[in-house]
């Protein structure tokens, strides 16, 4: 059966089973084919696992060309799982067949759109947004010019255009089929006319489910215990509820957030979606979420009900934002719901082998934290050399960390990177020590909402805001996987305005920033290193520092905190509990500034 799929001409290919499913509704077609899916795991990762290393880039003749859009064909049908990490290994594999294969995934994209089933044109939207925007932070991205413009005026068609076919209100489908039309605006600004770029930006008038009827609960029941759509007090409160905004008393309204539900529910019957259907596969799904899904390979997998609330949901929330009744809606993207399209490679790796910078026995606590300063001056302040780029290397921002496998003591090494902004050419440093001082808070890189590191630093989410009075900072935190954050799922991007004025392009899909020669000007590296020691850091050259700081008429500083925390020698066994006497905890502050050679002490 699986060997004649992939046969092209033959009468039982992929394109067979994908026009049986087209022909089913929704329901039905999870009722028969994403259980499937479900109930033979195994067998189906095996499969995308195995089509994802087979990717190569031939010269395709047009067989060739067929049997790879029936294997992109097949593992499309796939993305209807609600098995959330294989829905997410699946989008991976697409975006990478389509990294290779840009026309094929079009194409596929173009068929597939037509089933009209949300859950499918959500990721196919997604995954080609990741594409153009691949595409677009190459060095030669004229080369992508006429593809990216091919793309983006049939999206507009599909989506956008007077009566067109496929127009949503789902927010992240029309946000990020916007957002692909954005970028060939910018290759090729007469792609639309005036009128028609009105037409893709927001706020929207037209266009999706424009009335929204209501109705209870039982209206799609009858439910079994543990077998409801959602959690009222989970999902209900925390993720619907984010539709409505506060009051002056910081409370929502309970009878807009009831409609709301009520919408939800109504639209989730439109659907086709079923207690009736449903209620024993959920319950099932629940249960198995409770006490096997978490110990094997599988993962969390969302009940049907929740599949079909999440559709609604983001089809509500794209209404409610025409409508102005979201006044910041998480920044405009869901942690929980997050993926990132760009799908970026980790920062370079710093190694430290062998590294220890942890207080020895006897050793005195100020005696460990010149060390480190020490060390710190040597390796992190200024380089000239990252990871074989030889150049003149200066620190904007850095947190490093190493502790003991038991508890027993650690350090931290933080440095924070900014512009104090003066009309003065030559300001006093002890007066940006005291402002610095006073003004502590501001001093630090923010997180910038949920920002695709393919969207560094074109795309107009990406906000430009980043100067507090006369504090300018250079950078902000961006989190790769929001599902687990910690050292190796986090690192620091550069600002805005530093990318613009620099003249500064994404290199591909690396934490890194190329100027107009290829040359590498800004570079995010985490630090690695036996013994537990982690960290992140980023680099700029120091030409490109010191002509932005020109500019601003400011003078660039190094905000360093040093620390020292270690357990006493009659520390009580049990490490659970340890009261502040048996702890000793020591810092060194000091303002470094780099172009001019001056550093600043402080308490």
């Amino acid at each position: 059966m699986f060997y004649n799929l992939f046969t092209p001409d033959h009468p039982l290919n992929i394109r067979n089973l994908n026009y049986n499913l087209s022909r089913l509704s929704p329901p039905l077609r999870d009722l028969y084919w994403t259980e499937y899916i479900r109930k033979n795991f195994n067998f189906f990762k095996e499969l995308v696992i195995k089509y994802k290393d087979a990717i190569r880039d031939p010269v395709l003749t047009s067989r060739d060309s067929e049997i790879y859009f029936l294997k992109t064909n097949f593992l499309a049908i796939l993305l209807p799982t609600t098995i959330r990490d294989f829905r997410n290994l699946i989008t991976k594999v697409l975006f990478k067949y389509g990294l290779v294969f840009p026309e094929i995934f079009f194409k596929l994209a173009s068929y597939m759109i037509e089933n009209q089933d949300p859950y499918i044109t959500e990721r196919l939207i997604a995954i080609l947004y990741g594409i153009t925007m691949f595409f677009f932070n190459q060095p030669n991205r004229e080369e992508y010019k006429d593809l990216i413009v091919y793309w983006s005026k049939k999206i507009y068609e599909w989506f956008f255009q007077e009566e067109s076919q496929f127009s949503t209100t789902h927010f992240f489908i029309r946000q990020h089929a916007r957002l692909i039309i954005e970028l060939g605006l910018l290759l090729d600004n007469k792609i639309l006319n005036k009128s028609s770029t009105s037409l893709i930006r927001p706020p929207y008038k037209k266009g999706g489910n424009r009335e929204w009827c209501e109705v209870d609960l039982e209206a799609i029941g009858p439910f079994k215990s543990g077998a409801y759509p959602f959690r009222l007090e989970n999902f209900g409160k925390y993720i619907i509820g984010d539709l409505i905004p506060y009051d002056d008393n910081g409370l929502r309204d309970q009878n807009e957030y009831n409609k709301l539900l009520r919408k939800i529910y109504c639209r989730m019957r439109d659907f086709g979606f079923s207690g009736e259907i449903f209620s024993d596969i959920d319950k099932t799904i629940s249960d198995l979420n409770y006490y096997y899904y978490p110990k094997s390979n599988i993962g969390k997998v969302d009940r049907y009900g929740k599949k079909y609330a999440w559709i609604a949901y983001f089809e509500l929330a794209g209404y409610r934002t025409d409508h102005e009744l979201i006044k910041e809606w998480k920044k405009d993207r869901l942690y929980e719901y997050f993926i990132d399209p760009s799908f970026p490679k980790p920062p370079r790796i710093i190694n430290f082998e062998d590294l220890n910078l942890l207080k020895r026995d006897e050793e005195d606590i100020d005696n460990r934290l010149d060390l480190l300063e020490k060390f710190g001056d040597e390796n992190f302040l200024q380089r000239d050399n990252l990871n074989e780029d030889l150049d003149d290397w200066i620190l904007l921002n850095a947190i490093i960390y190493q502790s003991h496998e038991k508890g027993y003591g650690q350090i931290v090494y933080r440095i924070d990177g900014a512009i104090y902004i003066s009309e003065k050419k030559n300001s006093n440093f002890e007066k940006i020590l005291d402002y610095v001082i006073n003004n502590s808070t501001f001093i630090k890189p923010e997180n910038n909402g949920v920002v695709y590191a393919g969207e560094v630093p074109w795309c107009d989410i990406f906000k430009s805001e980043n100067q507090y009075e006369k504090i300018l900072n250079l950078t902000h935190y961006y989190f790769l996987d929001t599902v687990e954050i910690g050292y190796n799922r986090e690192t620091y991007i550069p600002s805005k305005d530093l990318c613009f004025y620099s003249n500064l392009k994404k290199k591909d899909r690396y934490f890194e920033f190329i100027d107009n020669k290829g040359e590498l000007g800004i570079v995010a590296c985490n630090i690695k290193g036996e013994n537990n020691l982690k960290g992140l850091t980023i680099y700029i050259r120091r030409n490109l520092l010191e002509s932005y700081v020109e500019e601003k008429k400011g003078v660039f500083f190094q905000k360093v905190k040093l620390v020292v925390n270690y357990l006493l020698e009659d520390t009580l066994n049990d490490l659970e509990f340890i009261p502040n006497e048996c702890r000793t905890y020591k810092e060194k502050l000091f303002l470094n500034f780099p172009l001019q050679k001056e550093r600043l002490y402080y308490s």
